[in-house]
């Protein structure tokens, strides 16, 4: 993971490549593990969305090869090195899949990133979907509804880089809701991520929250 975020522009950049062939760059040591890493902090995408920035997730492929989407068993020799994982793929919410529309969904971070699986995924926060962000006093219902190829092992609710709720459903399609009583004011961001039985994986983009105050008593 080398992103220099001291570069960062919120109007070029609206999206982070979250995983590639080269791995995750989540966070140090999240997996796949990045083939090629660095010692140097300040660099994950926790680290970007930590210091403030608003990021949508998207997974491609990275490689110079024209082969969006290869398989894992399609090992692709790029600047001397195999990249042994699968390419990664983004799910866009669009009203159309048109290029405008597509586009305008990129823009406004209405995105999911995976290691290749095609998962169903609705994540939101209140009546909120990927990528928005709003305002409020109150505790706020997180819904989580999924549907996937092969059966789910892992289920997280990550809020701020931490895991605040996980399930472990052992089954292809989930429904559940979560509520989050336990916040303060300021900002906070949600996303989901998803782990199924073979280890690949899925991650939504953020939404993000801003507390007006802490929770009544």
């Amino acid at each position: 993971v080398t992103t220099n975020w001291d570069w960062h522009d919120d109007t070029m950049q609206p999206l982070v490549e979250i995983y590639s062939k080269h791995g995750s760059c989540e966070f140090p040591g999240s997996v796949p593990v990045p083939f090629k890493t660095t010692s140097e902090p300040g660099r994950s995408v926790l680290d970007a969305l930590n210091a403030g920035y608003r990021l949508g997730f998207v997974g491609c492929s990275d490689t110079h090869c024209s082969r969006p989407g290869s398989e894992k068993d399609m090992e692709l020799l790029t600047h001397r090195l195999v990249l042994k994982y699968q390419s990664g793929l983004t799910g866009v919410f669009a009203t159309s899949l048109d290029r405008e529309h597509i586009w305008d969904a990129l823009v406004a971070r209405r995105t999911f990133a995976t290691t290749g699986i095609r998962p169903f995924i609705d994540f939101r926060v209140g009546n909120h979907c990927l990528g928005e962000e709003f305002s409020t006093s109150k505790a706020q219902e997180i819904s989580v509804w999924v549907d996937a190829a092969e059966k789910i092992d892992l289920l997280e609710i990550v809020k701020n880089g931490t895991a605040i709720h996980e399930l472990h459903p052992a089954a292809n399609s989930v429904t559940f809701s979560f509520r989050d009583t336990q916040f303060s004011p300021g900002t906070s961001y949600y996303y989901l991520r998803l782990t199924v039985e073979s280890g690949a994986r899925a991650w939504t983009s953020p939404i993000w929250v801003n507390y007006t105050q802490g929770p009544q008593q």
